[in-house]
C-alpha cells in the first residue's frame, strides 16, 4: 500500500539524522552510562549540563519515552537560560524527534518549525537542512504533498551548498517515496537506487536497511513477489546485524504483506505479530499493522478476531492522525460486519469509509450495501404478503368443498326448510369470509407500510449518495452508452467553467477529451472500465485545457448492467506543475554539481601554480653558489607568483562579498581621463614583454568630463577587462577607449577595450559572465583562470548603475563594451600631490610591540623594519601582549595579530584600551571581509591592515602614528 512507505522513509530519515541509538533494546553498557551520566548531572552546568541531558533522553527512548521527553524538555530549559540557538535548536528536534516515536504528528511539526526558526537564527546550514528534511516527511506522511516537496527542495538546496553526501542521498530517498506516492514506480525505483548506492558506498547500513524496504515495496506493488522478497529480507538481515528493532518491525510488516498477497496467511500473521510485539515494547502507536492483522483473521474467516485488530487499529488512527490508513479501516470492518449478518454497523462503516475515500468505485460499493439492506428488508416483507394469500386461498378452499358438501347432502330436502337451511349456511359462511378478507386487508395494510418505511430508507439513502457525489472534490460524470453526458455533480460545473449543468448535460464525453492517441477509442475504453487513472488533456467550455486523470466504471443493478456509466475526472495540473518543478530542480543540481566540480578543479591547478613556483624557486634560494643574477631572477619569479596568488584570493574575496551584499562601495569625484590614462599606463608597463600594439582612445576636449563613482572599483574594472583581453590575445592590437551618449537627458560614457585575439562563439557571450564560467572548461584549455574576472566586472558595472556586454567572433576579437554615467565639470581643481616618504624613517628612539604568533610573520616585519632603528618587543600570545604593554611604559605602538592562542587580537586590545587608551594599536589579520575591519575598530584598534602587507605599506601606516 501506498502508506507504507511513508512509515519506511520517515524512519530512514530519523536515523540518520541522529536519533538512531533511540530504537534498539538496552543493553548492559548502556545502563551503566545511563547511570553515570546520572552522576555527572548535578555537578555541572553550561553547555556540558545540555549535552549530558541530550545524552540522557536518547538512552531513556529505549527504556521510557516519558522520561525520555523529562530530559529533552529540562534540556531546552537549561538552553534557553543560556541564550544558545545552536542548543535550543537542538533541543527542540530531539523533543520532536520524540513526538514521532510517539506517533503524535502533530506537536512534531511545532517542535521542528520552532527547531528550524533557532537554526536560522545560529546561522546553521546543516541544522536547516536536516530540519527541514524532517518536516518534509512529516508532512508527505500525513498527505499535504506541497508542503512536503517545498521542505524537501529546500532542504536539498542546503545539502548542495554543504557538499554533504549523506544528506543527498536521504533527498533522493525522500524524492523516490514523493514519485511511489504518485504511483510513478520506474521514477521511485530510479532514484531509491540512486540513494541505495550512495548509502552502500559510506557504509551507512541503516540508510540501506530503509531503501531496501522501499525497492521492496515497489515491487510489491508492481507484483514482482520473488523480488521483493528478496529486499525484505536482507533488510532482515542487516536490522538483526544492527540490533535495531524499529527497522526490523518494519521489515517484518513488509515481509508479512508480501506473504498476505500469496495466500500464506498463516505465515503472513506470525510476521505481522512479530512487528506489533516490537511496536509495543517500543511504545509506538502504528495501527497499519493492527490493520493488517485483522485483514488476515478476515481471510481465515474469524470475524470476531478480525473486528478485535480493526476496532484497536482503529482507535489508534484516529487518536493520532494517522489519516492514509483510516479508510482501508474502515473498508475492512464494514466487510466483516457483513459476513456476520450485523448489516447495521456494516451500513456505518462503509459510509465513513467513503468520507476517507476519494474513488467513486467505494461510492458505488456504499449503494451495494444499502441495495443489500433494502432487499433484506423487502424479502421479509414477500414473505409475510406470500404467507398472507396462502392463508386466504387455503380458506377459501374450505369454504367451497363446505358448500359443496352441503348442497349434497340436502339436495333430497324439500321446500322451504332446505332452501331456508342453505341460506343460513351461506349467512355463516359469508361471515367467516369477510372476518379472512378483514384478516387480508389487516396483512396488506402493514405490507403496505412496511413497503413506505423501505421506500423512506432508500430515498434517504439516495440523498446521502447524491450529497457525496455533489461535495466530490473530483469532476463526475454519468454517460449513456453513446457517450452522452446524462448527470454531473457541482464540481464539474467549476472544473469545467460551465454557469449551470445545462452547458454540460447531452454533451458527447469524447467532445471534451482530445484523444492525442488515434488508435485508442475513448468512448470503447470507458464501456470496457479500462480508464483507470488514465490521463489525458481535457477541453473547458471556454477552450482552455488542463491536465486529467480519468477513471470509468459501468452502473450495475443487482449485477446487471445498466448501459450507463460513471467517469471521474481529476484535475492533475498542480500535480504535473510539482514533478516538472521536481524535475528542474534535480537538472539544476546536476547542473550546479557539474560546476562546483569544475571550479574546484580550476582553482586547485590556479592555486598550485603560483604556489609551484613560490615553493620551488625559494628552495632554489637556499642554494649559497648562486649568482646574484640568479638569485634576482628567482626573487623575481616569486614575486611575480606571489601577486598571480594574491590577485586570485582577492578574486574570491570580492565575489564572496558581493554575493553575501558585504561589499563596500565608496563614491568620489574624479576627473575620468586622467584615471583612465594611469590604468592604461601601468597596464602598458607591465605587458612590455608581448608582440602588442596598445592604444588609448580619449575622445577631444573631454578633460572636463568627470564621474562620481568608487574609483578603486572602476580601476579594477579596466584591468580585469584589460588583463583579459592580453590573456587572449597573443599579437596585434589592444585599445581602451570611449565615446559620450545622451540618454534621457543623461550623459553616459561607453567605455571599450578591443583586442585583437582569439574571439568568442555567439553561444558564449552570456555564460562568459556567470560565476565559475569559461569559454574552455576543459582540463586541456590553453589559457588560465578562475572564471571569476568578468562576473566580477558585471556585478561592479550594475553597482556602479552601468551595464556591460560583449561582441565577438571566432578568431575576429572581442569588444567589450560597459556604460556609466558621468558629467561635466567646468572648473576642475588643482590636484595636491604629496611627497613619498618611504625611505628615510629614523625610529631609534621608539618601541614597538609585534604581538605575532606565527615566527615567519615576524621575521618579515622585523626586516621591512630594520633600516629605521625601531626597537622590536615580541608577545606570542594576546594575554602575553597585554601584561608587556602594563610592564613597558615606553612601547610607543602595537602591531596586534587578531588570530592568536589564549587570548585573541580583539579581547587584547579591548584590555589594552581600558588601561592606556592614548597607545596606538594597529590590527594584522589574514581575513579580509567587511566585517572583520568593523569588528577591529569596535575593538578600538586604530587602524586595519589586512595581509599580505608590503615593506613600503607597512612604514607608511606606522608613520602616520609615530614620528622620527
Amino acid at each position: 500500500m501506498r502508506y507504507l512507505v511513508f512509515i519506511i522513509i520517515s524512519v530512514a530519515i530519523l536515523l540518520r539524522v541522529g536519533v538512531a541509538s533511540a530504537v534498539s533494546s538496552p543493553s548492559p553498557d548502556s545502563e551503566s552510562r545511563r547511570d553515570s551520566l546520572l552522576r555527572e548531572l548535578p555537578v555541572s552546568s553550561g553547555k556540558q549540563k545540555v549535552e549530558i541531558l541530550f545524552s540522557l533522553s536518547n538512552l531513556y527512548l529505549k527504556v521510557s519515552m516519558d522520561s525520555s521527553r523529562e530530559y529533552a524538555l529540562l534540556a531546552l530549559k537549561t538552553a534557553t537560560d543560556l541564550k544558545d540557538n545552536q542548543l535550543i535548536a537542538e533541543s527542540y528536534k530531539l523533543i520532536g524527534n520524540i513526538h514521532y516515536y510517539k506517533g503524535e504528528f502533530n506537536q512534531v511539526i511545532g517542535y521542528y518549525d520552532s527547531s528550524l526558526n533557532q537554526y536560522r537564527l545560529a546561522n546553521d546550514s546543516f541544522g536547516q537542512s536536516k530540519v527541514l528534511n524532517n518536516l518534509g516527511v512529516i508532512y508527505q506522511h500525513v498527505g499535504d504533498y506541497r508542503q512536503s516537496i517545498d521542505y524537501h527542495i529546500e532542504s536539498l538546496e542546503f545539502k548542495l551548498l554543504l557538499n554533504d553526501s549523506t544528506g543527498i542521498a536521504n533527498s533522493y530517498n525522500n524524492i523516490g517515496s514523493i514519485y511511489y506516492d504518485l504511483q510513478n514506480y520506474e521514477k521511485s525505483a530510479e532514484y531509491f537506487k540512486l540513494g541505495l548506492e550512495l548509502a552502500r558506498k559510506m557504509g551507512n547500513i541503516a540508510s540501506v536497511q530503509g531503501m531496501l524496504n522501499n525497492l521492496g515495496l515497489i515491487n510489491q506493488d508492481l507484483g514482482n513477489i520473488e523480488q521483493s522478497n528478496s529486499y525484505f529480507e536482507e533488510a532482515i538481515e542487516i536490522g538483526e546485524k544492527l540490533g535495531n528493532e524499529r527497522s526490523m518491525a518494519i521489515s517484518f510488516h513488509n515481509y508479512g504483506k508480501s506473504l498476505f498477497l500469496t495466500g500464506k496467511y498463516t505465515e503472513a500473521l506470525n510476521f505481522y505479530k512479530k512487528a506489533q510485539e516490537i511496536y509495543d515494547r517500543l511504545g509506538v502507536n502504528n495501527g497499519q499493522t493492527l490493520n493488517n492483522i485483522g485483514q488476515v483473521y478476515l481471510e481465515l474467516d474469524y470475524y470476531n478476531k478480525a473486528v478485535e485488530y480493526l476496532q484497536l487499529a482503529l482507535e489508534n488512527a484516529k487518536k493520532y492522525n494517522q489519516f492514509k490508513v483510516l479508510d482501508e479501516i474502515y473498508q475492512n470492518l464494514a466487510v466483516a460486519y457483513e459476513r456476520m449478518g450485523n448489516f447495521e454497523e456494516a451500513y456505518y462503516n462503509y459510509v465513513q469509509y467513503n468520507k476517507y475515500e476519494d474513488s467513486l468505485i467505494n461510492q458505488m460499493h456504499s449503494t451495494r450495501i444499502e441495495d443489500l439492506i433494502s432487499s433484506n428488508e423487502m424479502e421479509k416483507s414477500r414473505e409475510q404478503l406470500e404467507k398472507a394469500r396462502l392463508k386466504i386461498e387455503r380458506s377459501e378452499a374450505v369454504v367451497q368443498r363446505r358448500n359443496i358438501l352441503v348442497y349434497s347432502v340436502v339436495s333430497g330436502l324439500i321446500g322451504t326448510l332446505i332452501f331456508a337451511f342453505i341460506i343460513l349456511r351461506l349467512l355463516r359462511n359469508k361471515g367467516k369470509a369477510n372476518e379472512l378478507l378483514t384478516q387480508q386487508n389487516e396483512e396488506i395494510l402493514r405490507s403496505q407500510n412496511t413497503i413506505k418505511k423501505i421506500n423512506k430508507a432508500l430515498t434517504e439513502s439516495e440523498d446521502i449518495l447524491r450529497s457525496i457525489f455533489d461535495v466530490s472534490p473530483f469532476s463526475i460524470f454519468v454517460i449513456d452508452a453513446e457517450g452522452h453526458i446524462t448527470d454531473c455533480n457541482d464540481t464539474s460545473l467549476s472544473m469545467f467553467a460551465a454557469k449551470n449543468k445545462r452547458n454540460l448535460l447531452n454533451r458527447n464525453i469524447e467532445s471534451l477529451i482530445i484523444n492525442e492517441d488515434q488508435n485508442t477509442d475513448v468512448l470503447d475504453s470507458i464501456k470496457a472500465n479500462r480508464l483507470n487513472k488514465t490521463q489525458f488533456i481535457v477541453k473547458r467550455i471556454d477552450l482552455t485545457t488542463f491536465h486529467a486523470e480519468l477513471i470509468s466504471r459501468s452502473i450495475t443493478n443487482n449485477n446487471v448492467s445498466t448501459e450507463s456509466y460513471i467517469v471521474v475526472v481529476n484535475d492533475i495540473t498542480e500535480r504535473i506543475k510539482f514533478i516538472h518543478n521536481l524535475e528542474e530542480a534535480k537538472s539544476r543540481a546536476e547542473e550546479s554539481d557539474v560546476l562546483k566540480t569544475a571550479f574546484l578543479t580550476n582553482m586547485s591547478h590556479e592555486i598550485r601554480t603560483p604556489m609551484n613556483a613560490i615553493i620551488g624557486f625559494s628552495n632554489l634560494l637556499s642554494d649559497n653558489r648562486l649568482s646574484e643574477e640568479k638569485r634576482s631572477e628567482y626573487l623575481a619569479h616569486i614575486l611575480q607568483s606571489s601577486n598571480l596568488l594574491l590577485n586570485l584570493i582577492d578574486d574570491i574575496i570580492d565575489i564572496s562579498k558581493i554575493e553575501a551584499g558585504q561589499l563596500s562601495f565608496n563614491p568620489e569625484d574624479f576627473a575620468l581621463n586622467r584615471v583612465i590614462s594611469e590604468r592604461f599606463e601601468n597596464f602598458r608597463e607591465i605587458n612590455t614583454n608581448k608582440e602588442i600594439e596598445f592604444k588609448l582612445n580619449l575622445p577631444h576636449y573631454t578633460d572636463n568630463i568627470y564621474c562620481k563613482t568608487d574609483l578603486l572599483r572602476l580601476k579594477q574594472v579596466f584591468g580585469n577587462l584589460l588583463s583579459n583581453a592580453s590573456k587572449f590575445t597573443s599579437s596585434g592590437i589592444i585599445e581602451l577607449g570611449y565615446r559620450l551618449l545622451e540618454s534621457n537627458d543623461q550623459l553616459i560614457a561607453e567605455f571599450y577595450v578591443q583586442d585583437t585575439g582569439i574571439g568568442i562563439k555567439k553561444e558564449m557571450h552570456e555564460i562568459i559572465f556567470q560565476r565559475f564560467r569559461q569559454v574552455d572548461d576543459s582540463r586541456t584549455r590553453n589559457y588560465g583562470g578562475t572564471g571569476l574576472g568578468l562576473a566580477i566586472c558585471k556585478k561592479l558595472v550594475k553597482m556602479m548603475q552601468g551595464e556591460i556586454w560583449v561582441e565577438s567572433e571566432p578568431g575576429k576579437g572581442s569588444v567589450f563594451y560597459f556604460t556609466l554615467p558621468v558629467y561635466i565639470k567646468k572648473a576642475a581643481p588643482m590636484e595636491e600631490t604629496t611627497a613619498s616618504k618611504e625611505n628615510g624613517f629614523n625610529w631609534k628612539q621608539k618601541t614597538m610591540l609585534v604581538a605575532e604568533d606565527e615566527n615567519s610573520n615576524f621575521e618579515l616585519i622585523k626586516a621591512s623594519l630594520n633600516q629605521t632603528g625601531i626597537s622590536l618587543l615580541r608577545a606570542y600570545n594576546g594575554e602575553e601582549a597585554v601584561e608587556m604593554v602594563k610592564k613597558n611604559p615606553d612601547i610607543d605602538i602595537v602591531l596586534m595579530d587578531i588570530r592568536m592562542p589564549k587570548v585573541n587580537g580583539y579581547d587584547a586590545t579591548r584590555q589594552i584600551k581600558k588601561f592606556n587608551h592614548n597607545l596606538p594599536v594597529l590590527a594584522t589579520t589574514a581575513y579580509a571581509m567587511t566585517e572583520d575591519e568593523s569588528k577591529s575598530l569596535e575593538a578600538g584598534c586604530d587602524l586595519y591592515i589586512s595581509k599580505p602587507i608590503s615593506p613600503s605599506k607597512l612604514l607608511k601606516l606606522i608613520g602616520r602614528f609615530i614620528s622620527a
